[in-house]
């Protein structure tokens, strides 16, 4: 849907213990991912 819109979108596939980007392969840690995003992205 939102790639549909013209909207950015990240990809990712994972654990609940890492994620995998989709376009690069590049591992995060989940827990540091999240927090990453809920800064970036506040309520």
């Amino acid at each position: 849907l939102h790639h549909r819109a013209g909207s950015s979108a990240l990809e990712l596939h994972g654990t609940v213990y890492s994620v995998i980007c989709l376009e690069c392969g590049h591992t995060f840690c989940r827990h540091l991912f999240q927090d990453q995003l809920r800064s970036l992205n506040p309520l």
